[in-house]
């Protein structure tokens, strides 16, 4: 599992996207930080994907764009991708060593086959397998800021909320951008900071890592913030995270007990 953040912001007259993501891959062996970037660019356009799950099949889900492809055209070719992905998986692993075939599988589901105790767990497996991996998808085209999250299951766009999070720390990062009001109007530094938080906030998750990439895309490029900033907004998030733990105003809570002894009734 991980963490990807997205959210849009104003920066001189245009908006732009601040995006986030970890370094936590997911693997058949298991979980582990890696140098490994979590987003890629799509071809020569102002469009990032950002991925939770599989690291291992990232290309295969993006595979196919062209320039030609409008913002549509990528979401539905990267679901198309997730669909095939899904039935090449229960093909290969589930299927192929009973020299069955999807076919035969609806065949049983529809009745035209008997069932037998076998062809039920078969049967069972079959639908529920999942892919467990899933792509925020962002981008600027035509002046219209777009996000999506695409899975096997469908297309879901967040463009009317402006801001979306995916991984298992998802609703930690969500609810952060939430609470800090975030919105299409907030400028650059302080959407910076509200991504950055929402990335920190959701490391409570399991599954989500610590090493984080903070990027800056407009309608032609990507900038990945360096190390100092990184170091900076790190000061800044541990300086609010004690400020009220810390703050001299607590000493002002007045608080009395009273030196009365209680003794307890007999019943």
């Amino acid at each position: 599992m991980t963490i990807c953040v997205a959210a849009v912001c104003k920066h001189e007259d245009k908006d732009l996207f601040v995006i986030a993501t970890d370094h936590m891959i997911s693997v058949g062996i298991g979980q582990f930080e890696h140098d490994i970037k979590k987003h890629k660019k799509i071809d020569d356009k102002s469009i990032i994907a950002m991925l939770s799950g599989n690291a291992l099949i990232f290309n295969e889900l993006i595979d196919g764009i062209e320039t030609k492809h409008s913002f549509a055209d990528i979401k539905n070719l990267i679901y198309t991708n997730f669909v095939k992905k899904k039935q090449g998986w229960i093909q290969k692993e589930l299927l192929s060593k009973f020299n069955l075939t999807e076919s035969d599988i609806k065949e049983l589901i529809m009745g035209k086959v008997p069932m037998n105790p076998f062809t039920i767990k078969l049967v069972e497996q079959v639908i529920k397998a999942e892919l467990k991996t899933s792509i925020l998808l962002v981008g600027c085209e035509n002046g219209k800021n777009h996000i999506a999250e695409i899975n096997e299951y469908g297309i879901d766009n967040f463009d009317d909320i402006h801001f979306h999070a995916i991984g298992s720390g998802s609703m930690q990062a969500a609810n952060t951008l939430l609470f800090q009001k975030q919105s299409k109007n907030d400028n650059l530094k302080t959407t910076i900071y509200n991504v950055y938080k929402a990335k920190r906030n959701s490391e409570v998750s399991v599954g989500v890592g610590r090493d984080t990439d903070v990027l800056v895309l407009n309608d032609h490029e990507a900038i990945e913030l360096k190390k100092e900033d990184l170091d900076l907004l790190d000061k800044i998030y541990q300086n609010e995270l004690s400020l009220g733990k810390n703050s001299e105003d607590l000493k002002k809570i007045n608080i009395k007990f009273s030196n009365k002894k209680v003794i307890p009734k007999l019943k």
